[in-house]
């Protein structure tokens, strides 16, 4: 009897720290998303990162989606994800000039590297 009580006690200890363990696990990567989630602007332009404005136009001739930067120039992203497919939103991105014919009259083609939301 007294073996059956330790072992008992000895697997509830063993579940009380998995338990433990696993939240703390959960906090941790909780508090690394809410860090990743805060934007650095000026680490974002040492890394080469410009700041622009999605645009949507349903225009004929039009690009769709585009992307309108503080310098005056706008860029027609091949490779938009979805998530980023929101008019009026501020996003940061890296991006490659493609050397192809413009699929707008308004917007140069562009490939996205990286890009996050503001």
């Amino acid at each position: 009897m007294k073996k059956i009580l330790m072992s008992i006690g000895l697997i509830t200890a063993f579940i009380c720290c998995g338990a433990s363990c696993s939240s703390t696990k959960e906090a941790a990567n909780k508090s690394r998303n809410e860090v990743t989630t805060t934007i650095d602007q000026n680490a974002l332009k040492e890394k080469g990162f410009s700041s622009g404005t999605i645009v949507y136009s349903d225009k004929e001739g039009d690009c769709e989606y585009t992307i309108a930067v503080d310098t005056g120039a706008t860029f027609d992203p091949i490779n938009l994800a979805d998530e980023y497919k929101e008019d009026g939103i501020t996003v940061w991105f890296t991006f490659r000039g493609l050397r192809m014919a413009n699929r707008c009259l308004s917007a140069n083609p562009v490939e996205i590297n990286e890009m996050v939301k503001e």
